[in-house]
């Protein structure tokens, strides 16, 4: 087994060079890098699976509504990859003081724990009594948060061995086995239901796959490592610097985002979308799930197709130009896919071909970008960091594409993300044209951060300009408190992004973070106004006599009310022409924008107040915010100690 020696043991070990490898990791022909790609491709392929099918779970242990199915599992997924993301920065802290293999064999048992409990939630309901949806969401943590802290730990390792000069081949042979695990091979599964196989017995195969991953890290990881003690918020700033002067590196941010949140799309969505087609065409689930595997293994068979050229084309050729042309790919499908009328037509295997062309190339550029680009000692962190990245993206498109196949149709999780791509894409033209001109020496990240934060609005838009010409796309079909919830719900996104910068820039040591803290409030602010203009125009009509009865009715629009007119504030004052007009200086100035703390908690009890019993959202923001709050102030409190001199 792999034993990492303690922090508290560092003193022990010989002093080791930042770049050279630790004494005993073998070389790339040890059996042991073979076998971290296959714990890679069963990991990827149980969670696959698992998310695949989800929807035939919930079918059978607690029917969900029709009209909330998209939103109730994406809900369970996003939740968990939240509780991951957390998980994963807590285990990137702590990975100095425990092994790697302990992390990683262990991290596959609790997945496999989690898995072999999943057919059981509602007898695990009776025992607990949280409520079936809670029981699964609690049981998927341990699944999703297992799986990624070994595939975490395995770049980790990979990115210790690998010195200058050595091939890449180990990198894109773990890739390539993870698509052929996670997507091919998964799809193949899906077909069991079919034959007739309850649903608790085709989940114990990703349960036992994920065993023979733990037994096979334990088996055959079994040489010793002596790795030195290693500052990680240094590495973690050293990082930030990288990417932030590297324009390539930060379209591998955006390809890594999107990859991730479109791989997940489509194992859910397209179950979700198969499965309600056959409820209206009189086809069994069964049927639709196998159906959805199939596509998912066209899918992934592109994407393994691909993947050899893509790392061809990003080796020799520009590799911006590559990446732009991978992620417009990527956009194309997902946009053709929302002309198909259902899941069932031959045509709908065109654009999941260029779906899995382009992911095999967005797949490559992290892994080749990384090689290329990123210093030696810090290409673990930097795959770290993508997959962190990725996450995040699951987190973001998943539930915005759970509310849209409610509430506008199938097809929409597909035009959203696809609408994300495009405007990746424009950003990729815009790199090349500057650097063909050499006018990027220091790439800010303003550019892509303002093509994020305009997701929302462009997808808006979006609709109305495609109204009539995609199946569902009217706009009259779209509701609007759909409309007014989903704005909302981005203005309390980047509220809690902006509160959040402080403590990553002090945890991580990135001090360039707060640079952003004033733009992402400001776009926070323009959703919130946003949300009130659609509120106050599109469902009251600017009758406001019927605002005023509305508020008296619904008592949680006050809290909204109030959180904007503060926030309203904080945008004007974050002006430095209106703060020197109002003779605002710096002690005011900081007072007025510590209401940042108390917005936030304003917000989350409107959306707490305003959600349905079943959106497990609002209470995701009251613990993240709760927690924010909780290290603000354990931070003042400790500085005020050192003050006083405890």
């Amino acid at each position: 087994m792999i034993d990492d020696y303690p922090a508290h043991d560092a003193h022990l070990l010989p002093p080791l060079k930042s770049d050279a490898p630790p004494p005993g990791l073998p070389g790339w022909g040890h059996p042991a890098w073979s076998a971290t790609k296959l714990i890679s491709a069963l990991g990827a392929f149980s969670l696959t699976l698992i998310t695949a099918l989800q929807p035939l779970l919930l079918d059978e242990l607690m029917p969900v509504p029709f009209e909330l199915a998209g939103t109730i599992n994406a809900q369970i997924v996003v939740l968990a990859q939240a509780v991951t993301l957390a998980g994963l920065t807590l285990v990137g802290e702590r990975q100095n003081r425990y092994p790697r293999t302990a992390m990683i064999s262990m991290g596959l048992l609790a997945a496999f724990g989690g898995t072999v409990l999943t057919p059981f939630a509602d007898s695990v309901d009776l025992i607990l009594g949280f409520g079936g949806l809670i029981v699964l969401f609690l049981l998927r943590v341990p699944i999703m948060l297992g799986i990624e802290t070994a595939q975490m730990q395995i770049a980790l390792l990979e990115g210790r061995r690998k010195r200058p000069g050595d091939h890449d081949g180990v990198y894109a042979g773990r890739l390539m086995m993870m698509v052929i695990g996670g997507v091919v091979i998964g799809g193949v599964i899906m077909q069991v239901p079919n034959t007739g196989a309850p649903i608790e017995a085709v989940l114990m195969i990703p349960a036992l796959a994920l065993l023979a991953a733990a037994f096979i890290a334990m088996r055959m990881l079994r040489f010793r490592v002596q790795e030195p003690y290693v500052d990680l918020s240094g590495r973690f700033g050293r990082i930030w610097e990288v990417v932030s002067e590297e324009p390539r590196l930060q379209l591998g941010m955006a390809a890594a985002f999107f990859v991730r949140a479109d791989l997940a799309l489509m194992a859910l969505f397209l179950s979700l979308w198969s499965s309600s087609y056959a409820d209206l065409g009189g086809i069994p689930r069964t049927h639709a799930i196998a159906h959805a595997g199939l596509l998912l293994g066209w899918l992934g068979l592109m994407t393994l197709i691909a993947m050899p050229f893509w790392r061809m084309a990003l080796t020799r050729s520009p590799r911006i130009a590559m990446i732009g042309a991978a992620l417009s790919l990527m956009a194309v499908g997902n946009l053709l896919l929302g002309f198909i009328a259902h899941p069932f037509e031959w045509r709908i295997l065109l654009p999941l071909a260029m779906i899995g062309v382009g992911q095999a190339g967005a797949i490559m550029a992290p892994e080749v970008l990384t090689a290329k680009l990123v210093p030696q000692e810090l290409h673990g962190q930097a795959r770290g960091l993508f997959q962190l990245i990725g996450g995040a993206g699951v987190i973001l498109m998943l539930q915005s594409g759970g509310r849209h196949f409610d509430a506008v149709g199938p097809t929409a999780p597909f035009l959203l993300i696809g609408s994300g791509l495009i405007l990746i894409t424009l950003y990729a033209f815009w790199l090349i044209a500057h650097h063909e001109r050499h006018t990027i020496r220091r790439a800010p990240l303003r550019p892509l951060i303002l093509l994020v934060a305009m997701l929302p609005l462009i997808w808006l838009i979006g609709r109305a300009m495609i109204s009539g010409y995609a199946p569902g796309a009217a706009l009259n079909q779209m509701p609007v408190a759909f409309i007014t919830r989903g704005l909302g719900d981005w203005a309390i996104i980047f509220m809690v992004l902006s509160l959040a910068l402080r403590p990553a820039r002090e945890i991580t040591g990135i001090n360039h973070l707060s640079r952003y803290a004033r733009i992402i409030g400001l776009y926070a602010f323009f959703y919130a106004g946003l949300h009130v203009l659609s509120y106050a125009g599109l469902e009251r009509l600017l009758n406001w006599g019927d605002v005023l009865r509305d508020m008296g009715q619904r008592p949680f629009i006050l809290f909204g009310v109030a959180g904007f007119m503060m926030l309203t504030v904080l945008a004007l004052s974050s002006s430095r022409r209106i703060a020197r007009h109002w003779k605002i200086k710096g002690r005011d100035w900081k007072r007025i924008h510590r209401t940042v703390y108390v917005i936030n908690i304003l917000l989350v009890i409107h959306y707490l107040m305003a959600a349905e019993p079943e959106n497990g959202e609002p209470w995701l923001f009251a613990v993240v915010v709760a927690g924010l709050l909780y290290y603000r102030l354990r931070a003042g409190w400790r500085r005020r100690q050192v003050q006083r001199g405890y």
